[in-house]
């Protein structure tokens, strides 16, 4: 099953888990595996539950308290609290952490709002999105010119994270390849990279 495990940013806003727990309900109600595995990890009622009788009971309500228990609180009314207390004392300015954690789940709706706020391209910020094969967030940094960069420099080292991440999204890892070739990227024609790309019939050699 699946585990996440959430941190709140210094100054956080209450939008981000709203957004969060309303993405985790849509996702549950398309049966996707891991927010239904989510869902039962932390929400007590759905502990034993089967798919079908998650997706189809599953409430917003219930999406909340999951992604509560996720930044480590044990009901949404004490995130609520938590947040809302902290917004009024110190204004919601710094939305980086919240931001970062948003492209590396591929949260654009959120993504772009936190960007809005002050959220900034940090130097090597691409590197999160080809470690977790989330062509979403990966995209929308590209769109938005972001450097194919670590914080270093090395223009490699995104591609090579992709090639070597522990994450396992075959469809992601196809996508965000796909743009590194439309970005100039070349690599050698071989069995393996055709693999790599989702195409093992077929061979490519990009060429700037």
């Amino acid at each position: 099953m699946s585990t996440v495990s959430r941190g709140l940013p210094a100054h956080p806003h209450l939008d981000v888990p709203k957004k969060q727990a309303q993405e985790l309900l849509a996702q549950s109600k398309k049966k996707l595996t891991d927010a239904l595995d989510r869902i039962r990890r932390r929400h007590p009622r759905f502990h034993t539950a089967d798919v079908d009788t998650t997706s189809s009971h599953v409430k917003l309500s219930d999406a909340q308290l999951v992604i509560a228990r996720e930044y480590g609180f044990s009901s949404w009314t004490l995130l609520k609290k938590r947040i809302t207390g902290n917004t009024a004392a110190l204004g919601a300015r710094d939305f980086q952490y919240a931001f970062d954690r948003a492209l590396l789940h591929g949260d654009l709706e959120i993504a772009r709002w936190l960007h809005e706020q002050g959220a900034v391209f940090t130097p090597g910020i691409i590197m999160g999105s080809c470690e977790t094969l989330n062509d979403r967030g990966f995209v929308f940094l590209d769109d938005a010119g972001v450097p194919l960069m670590d914080a270093k420099g090395d223009w490699l080292a995104p591609l090579a994270l992709v090639l070597e991440t522990y994450s396992r999204n075959p469809t992601g890892k196809h996508a965000i390849l796909q743009r590194f070739r439309e970005r100039g990227y070349q690599w050698a024609d071989t069995p393996m990279m055709a693999f790599h790309c989702g195409d093992p019939d077929q061979r490519h050699s990009p060429h700037r």
